[in-house]
C-alpha cells in the first residue's frame, strides 16, 4: 500500500514537472470550472422559465415568493454567464411579470425590463421573441408609435412560425381591433394568418383561445376563419356552420 501511494505520489510530481503536462492540466480544470457554472447557470435559466412558463399559460396567481425565487435565480445565471441573450431576455420577462402582477413600480420596471430586451437584442439582432417583447412592453406603456411599429414589424419578419409572435399578433390585434384603435391597421394584414398559425400550434393554442374568449371577440374570429381556415373554424374553435 506504501509503495502505491509513494508511486502515485512521483507520477503526480512528474506530470507537474512537465510545462507540456501542468499546461494540459490547467486547461483541463479551466474547462471543468467553465462547464460547472454554464451548468448552474442553465439550471438556474430553466428553474425561472418552468416558473414564468407556468404564469404565462395558465394564468396563475403567482404569489411573490415565486418572483423572489426566480429573481435571485436569474440572477445567479446572469453572474454565471453575463453575455449570454437569453438570460437577459428573461430577467426582462421577470420584470414584466413584476409590473402586471405590481411587485414593483409598473412604469419602472416596465422601462427596466425594456433595457433587458434591447441588451437581449444587441446580443442577437434577429431574435423575434425579444422583438415580441418589446412590442408588449410599448402597449403596455400606451406607446403607439413608429419605435413600437419598428418591433412589430422585426417579429413578424423574423418570426412567422414562433408561437410567441402569434401570440402577440392574437392578443394585440384582437384588442386594438375591439377598441376600435387606429394602430390596428399595422397589425390588420398578419391578424387571419396568426389566429390560424396559432391555433395550430401547441405552444400558443391555449393563450391564443384564452384572448379570443376575454376580449369576446370569439364571433369575429369565427367570422374571419370560415373563409380563410375552414379547418380552425369547425374543428377547433367549433364556430357554428
Amino acid at each position: 500500500m506504501t509503495s502505491n501511494i509513494s508511486s502515485l505520489k512521483h507520477n503526480v510530481l512528474r506530470l507537474v514537472k512537465s510545462p507540456l503536462s501542468l499546461f494540459l492540466l490547467v486547461i483541463c480544470s479551466i474547462g471543468f470550472f467553465q462547464a460547472a457554472r454554464f451548468g448552474a447557470a442553465s439550471l438556474d435559466y430553466y428553474l425561472v422559465k418552468n416558473i414564468i412558463d407556468d404564469w404565462q399559460n395558465t394564468l396563475n396567481n403567482t404569489d411573490k415568493a415565486d418572483y423572489a425565487r426566480a429573481n435571485k435565480a436569474i440572477a445567479e445565471a446572469q453572474t454565471s454567464h453575463p453575455s449570454h441573450p437569453l438570460y437577459r431576455d428573461l430577467q426582462g420577462q421577470l420584470l414584466e411579470w413584476a409590473a402586471i402582477k405590481k411587485f414593483s413600480d409598473p412604469q419602472g420596471a416596465l422601462i427596466e425590463a425594456k433595457n433587458y430586451y434591447l441588451n437581449a437584442i444587441k446580443l442577437r439582432p434577429a431574435w423575434p421573441v425579444s422583438y415580441a417583447s418589446l412590442t408588449f412592453i410599448k402597449w403596455r406603456l400606451g406607446e403607439f408609435d413608429d419605435e413600437m411599429k419598428f418591433y412589430l414589424e422585426q417579429a413578424n419578419k423574423f418570426g412567422p412560425l414562433k408561437s410567441e409572435v402569434h401570440v402577440l399578433y392574437v392578443e394585440l390585434g384582437l384588442a386594438l381591433y375591439a377598441a376600435n384603435h387606429p394602430f390596428y391597421l399595422n397589425l390588420q394584414p398578419q391578424i387571419k394568418q396568426r389566429i390560424s398559425y396559432g391555433m395550430r400550434n401547441n405552444q400558443s393554442r391555449e393563450r391564443v383561445l384564452a384572448s379570443i374568449r376575454s376580449l369576446n371577440q370569439y364571433d369575429t374570429a369565427c367570422r374571419w376563419m370560415k373563409s380563410f381556415d375552414p379547418y380552425v373554424h369547425k374543428q377547433m374553435l367549433g364556430c357554428p356552420s
